[in-house]
């Protein structure tokens, strides 16, 4: 039941609201953590089982490409994967610069570049283009592909940049699987794809564990 909202977070697209909720007895209730702010905590908690998924399948013998739209996400996903492969892995992160118009690039650089070792701004809406420029500046694949993009669109690009037998890793419920699997056919390139995944042992842990580390 939802009772009255009591606050709007634009920062973090979150709104506070007051009620009650009928759960059941195996329903997950998770107490917010002190130590942690609330809107970063219910961001965090909103990821599950994709952040744990993201840092087992990173290793410091892979490339890894990041493609988000939103800059939470892109911290969460880039900061997970190094904190994986340590200070001698190679990661990219690239933003879709239609999504970030209220922050100027030298800022989002400034938040992702001690996780990324290159930050691109790029349209993922036009992949073939920005395969072509990506080639110029990155001339190998990438072992693994982690598209955090709330967008339909950016699968493709994630599939062109991965190499064949390489992993990709789909965060958001709007990535269309059955279009990437489709794609990766037409191309024909053997990947292993994981969509997202909500839930897994251990994760929520992970996760808060995890914003203690880079907000501390």
């Amino acid at each position: 039941y939802r009772g009255s909202v009591e606050d709007v977070d634009f920062n973090y697209s979150l709104i506070m609201e007051k009620g009650y909720v009928i759960t059941f007895e195996s329903t997950m209730i998770v107490p917010l953590p002190k130590d942690i702010d609330t809107p970063r905590a219910l961001c965090i908690m909103d990821e599950m089982g994709s952040m744990k998924k993201a840092y087992t399948l990173s290793r410091p013998e892979k490339k890894i490409f990041i493609l988000g739209d939103g800059l939470l996400n892109m911290l969460f996903y880039t900061a997970v994967a190094r904190k994986a492969v340590g200070r001698d892995g190679y990661i990219v992160a690239a933003v879709y610069k239609g999504a970030m118009q209220s922050l100027s690039k030298n800022e989002i650089k400034r938040i992702l570049e001690p996780y990324a070792d290159h930050v691109y701004f790029t349209d993922i809406l036009k992949p073939l283009d920005c395969y072509e420029s990506f080639r110029l500046e990155e001339p190998e694949l990438f072992d693994l592909s982690i598209n955090c993009a709330n967008m339909l669109g950016g699968e493709a690009l994630s599939v062109m940049l991965t190499k064949t037998r390489g992993d990709i890793l789909f965060t958001s419920l709007t990535s269309n699987f059955n279009s990437v699997a489709l794609f990766a056919e037409s191309l024909g390139k053997e990947l292993r794809l994981t969509p997202i995944e909500e839930f897994s042992s251990g994760s929520l842990e992970f996760n808060l564990d995890f914003v203690r580390e880079i907000q501390s």
